[in-house]
């Protein structure tokens, strides 16, 4: 399955190119979850493993694969 990059589709805002949700997933799903998941920086497996169950889908599209890659 290929990653799905997450855009807002909003043509007013960078062509319909901008990633503020990515941005929000990032601040409101991703580092609550992963703060409580207590993960060092050196598990980076078991913290690639962490979001990839967060997103639940194949191809990232739940949270946006510009959001997960980027932690």
């Amino acid at each position: 399955h290929e990653a799905l990059e997450l855009r807002d589709n909003d043509k007013s805002k960078y062509h319909g190119k901008s990633v503020f949700k990515a941005i929000d997933n990032i601040n409101l799903i991703i580092a609550p979850e992963l703060s409580k998941a207590n993960l060092e920086v050196t598990q980076q497996t078991d913290i690639d493993n962490f979001l990839l169950k967060l997103d639940g889908t194949p191809n990232k599209s739940k949270l946006g694969a510009n959001a997960i890659l980027g932690v």
